[in-house]
């Protein structure tokens, strides 16, 4: 089964629904603009998750998508510094982790997750147990692990998923 609930540009958000957001929401409504490109897909969903929030709408947030913000926001900040410098051998970990920039950019991203995307959206367990794992290690060529969990959450307690990643479409869980 493919993701039996998902926003798209015809979904009518009404405040008896519940919501799981995905990462790239997140990054682009409260990343650093400098980094995200805009498409109309992802203009228009995050104004559904927007909508939703404003009415009151239950949205979840699951510890898989905390870290991916959090894992993308660095690599986005990482790619701007190596850019910035003109050092193509600016290394992630030997280099951007232990500089000021890195710590900088990890007090915003934090600050960012609890007092604002935390402080609207509601922590949901991934329920990530030996029930479900052959649905989540099932073969899934060109699939990513991350999508297939996130689509497992929500599929599981009846979410709709608000998620601009083209992925999240074609991923089946058998």
């Amino acid at each position: 089964m493919i993701c039996s609930r998902i926003v798209d540009e015809t979904h009518l958000v009404e405040k008896k629904n519940k919501y799981l957001v995905d990462t790239n929401i997140l990054i682009y409504l409260y990343g650093d603009s400098r980094l995200v490109t805009e498409t109309p897909k992802l203009k228009g969903l995050s104004a559904k998750f927007n909508q939703a929030l404003n009415i009151g709408c239950d949205v979840y947030i699951p510890a898989i998508v905390i870290s991916e913000f959090i894992n993308k926001y660095h690599r986005l900040e990482w790619n701007n510094i190596k850019k910035r410098i003109g050092r193509k051998n600016y290394d992630y970990k030997r280099d951007y982790r232990n500089s000021t920039d890195f710590i900088k950019n990890n007090k915003f991203i934090m600050e960012t997750l609890k007092t604002t995307i935390l402080s609207r959206c509601k922590m949901i367990e991934d329920k990530f147990t030996v029930d479900n794992k052959d649905i989540l290690f099932n073969v899934n060529e060109g699939q990513d692990f991350n999508d297939v969990l996130i689509i497992n959450i929500a599929n599981k307690n009846g979410l709709y998923l608000i998620s601009a990643d083209m992925d999240s479409q074609k991923i089946v869980i058998k």
